[in-house]
């Protein structure tokens, strides 16, 4: 699930993880990602969006959090796996084949209920805003290495895709009804 996820993103799914067991909750929410976002200065996140700047307590506090020994999985909760969605479809839309920490807030940012969009955007941050900022610092992006050469033909369906899906289901349904003509 994880292999589009270069090693700060990674790490930041496992701070999430300890941020959940720190508050000991069941399953790891928005607000968990969220906090593990800012528990490392450089990420891209907190370069490009500055979230230690706008949360500076919060920062202070993931980041002075004692490793958890406890090797106890925790689940993610319904909208920390739709983030993860997000994530994805915001570095497909950039054309990014790593899905980093900058595109994770962005998947929180799309999930516009959630505790954690509802934060951000107290603290100034949009969608508009920090798309803007992602796709303008994206020739800065770390280099992971190339992703896998065919890895655009598994992206999920684009506009595209669905003009040309509508398309072959509009002509099997013309030839289903061609074919019950001629044999009656």
């Amino acid at each position: 699930m994880f292999k589009r996820y270069p090693p700060p993103s990674r790490r930041a799914v496992f701070f999430a993880r300890e941020a959940a067991l720190d508050a000991e909750a069941a399953e790891i929410d928005a607000i968990h990602l969220l906090s593990a976002l800012m528990r490392e200065k450089t990420s891209r996140a907190n370069v490009i969006l500055k979230l230690d700047e706008r949360f500076p307590e919060e920062a202070a506090r993931i980041r002075a959090l004692e490793r958890v020994s406890e090797q106890k999985d925790i689940p993610l909760s319904r909208d920390s796996k739709r983030i993860l969605v997000h994530a994805a479809d915001e570095a497909n839309g950039l054309d990014d084949y790593w899905i980093d920490t900058d595109h994770l807030v962005l998947g929180i940012l799309r999930e516009p209920t959630c505790a954690a969009a509802t934060r951000l955007d107290a603290a100034g941050l949009n969608i508009e805003a920090a798309r803007k900022q992602v796709a303008e610092s994206s020739n800065q992006r770390e280099n992971y290495g190339s992703g896998p050469p065919l890895w655009r033909l598994a992206k999920p369906i684009n506009r595209v895709g669905h003009t040309a899906a509508i398309m072959y289901l509009l002509l099997i349904v013309v030839l289903i009804r061609l074919l019950a003509e001629g044999a009656c």
